[in-house]
């Protein structure tokens, strides 16, 4: 819709792609990866009001995710959030997997990690 794009032209940066996934019909959460134009994407995965980027590397690919977790989540939404950063995870071919985001864990101790 033109909502939608005129909202996505405030994002573009030049020199990069960017990848994308709002959620524009409740809280607004979303997120989005900027890639540099002369870094090779090897695909990109899209979970709830997240997204993942498969890239090139020296040493051979690597998954840079990013990650919006609404507090707003239902138990359902929930799991089909952990399913999706599961999958990113378990991608074959990646070396490793970067998972940056706002999880709104407000109840985690990250230092003792309960």
């Amino acid at each position: 819709s033109g909502y939608v794009s005129s909202i996505l032209q405030v994002f573009i940066l030049s020199g990069c792609s960017f990848y994308s996934y709002f959620n524009l019909c409740y809280d607004c959460g979303g997120s989005v990866i900027y890639v540099r134009h002369n870094i090779e994407v090897h695909g990109s995965v899209y979970g709830p009001d997240s997204v993942a980027v498969c890239i090139k590397c020296d040493m051979g690919k690597a998954m840079i995710a990013c990650v919006y977790r609404s507090p707003s989540l239902n138990k359902k939404q929930d799991i089909k959030l952990l399913k999706f950063m599961k999958s990113i995870f378990q991608e074959k071919g990646c070396l490793g997997t970067f998972c940056f985001g706002d999880f709104n864990l407000s109840q985690v101790s990250w230092l003792s990690g309960t």
